[in-house]
């Protein structure tokens, strides 16, 4: 979708400036089925195979699993591990694991409008040490189901300005659809 490709060099932009002013998160939002997944696959796949990146979901469920993405992002970076880890690994192991990391790293977790109460206190422990990391966290929401009393809202908001901006994706044209 040639639409999303114009907000690749927003990502590209976050992740090449990492080296020099610290960590940025990025949140990219809009309806269901709009392009947010695509424009980050894009933005992946658009990335050096050397670069460190890891991907997690939120799942639609009743009763979210507790963690569920970061535990999804630590095995991605860290291995599988057999052994059952305390939440203060999510937590601060976490947070050393990206701080000796030799160059950027890109996290993405997608449909935060999904996330359980956990997950977004560690989205807002980490967000608010981004200038101390070598990270660009993604995420996506769907903004029609993110109303002003969700949690998500309150976490977003707890994230200093200066290290996260937003990419609304608007919906398609009526051109691009036809297309498709």
């Amino acid at each position: 979708m040639r639409d999303r490709e114009k907000h690749t060099p927003e990502l590209s932009d976050a992740f090449s400036s990492i080296p020099r002013s610290g960590g940025h998160a990025v949140f990219v939002y809009g309806e269901a089925g709009i392009g947010k997944s695509t424009l980050i696959e894009n933005f992946l796949s658009g990335l050096d195979a050397t670069h460190v990146r890891a991907v997690a979901m939120c799942d639609p469920l009743n009763t979210p699993r507790p963690l569920g993405p970061v535990r999804d992002l630590t095995r991605a970076l860290v291995g599988s591990k057999d052994k059952i880890l305390d939440e203060a690994h999510f937590f601060e192991g976490f947070l050393h694991h990206l701080q000796n990391a030799k160059s950027p790293v890109v996290l993405v977790i997608e449909d935060l409008h999904w996330a359980d109460q956990r997950s977004l206190d560690w989205l807002q422990f980490v967000a608010r040490r981004l200038s101390q990391l070598p990270i660009l966290l993604i995420g996506s929401y769907r903004d029609d189901e993110v109303d002003t009393s969700h949690p998500l809202r309150s976490a977003l908001g707890t994230i200093p300005a200066a290290r996260k901006s937003s990419i609304a994706l608007a919906p398609l044209p009526l051109e691009t659809i036809e297309d498709l």
